[in-house]
């Protein structure tokens, strides 16, 4: 039971030091869309781990297609040579119109909280 208490305070402590920071950056904002708020939260952890690669909204490449399409038009537009899934598209990706390799990516976290630990 000790080990617990530790591990439930370690991650009541992370989020607690990170929900400060992340809420003034995030939610202390106006902000009108949902998709604002999903693209500052994006931007909050990219910066926090050091990512400065460009991002590219999807809306801005002119690609008129949907579902799998859309999303191999977009690996085909960067000419990617892998798609990385998450574990749930293995249920509704068509992989027939992908030109690149797809893998499906599970993560190995006991608890999705210990990701704040990296930010």
């Amino acid at each position: 039971m000790q080990q617990v208490s530790e591990h439930v305070y370690k991650c009541e402590y992370t989020l607690a030091a990170h929900s400060v920071a992340f809420k003034s950056t995030v939610f202390d904002r106006f902000l009108d869309k949902l998709i604002d708020i999903n693209i500052a939260s994006i931007n909050y952890c990219r910066e926090k781990l050091g990512i400065n690669v460009p991002m590219v909204l999807s809306s801005t490449l002119n690609i008129t297609t949907t579902k799998s399409e859309r999303l191999a038009d977009i690996c085909r537009h960067f000419g990617a040579t892998e798609y990385i899934s998450g574990g749930g598209g293995k249920a509704y990706l068509d992989e027939s119109v992908f030109d690149c390799t797809i893998s499906y990516f599970h993560p190995d976290v006991p608890n999705y909280y210990t990701t704040l630990q990296h930010i």
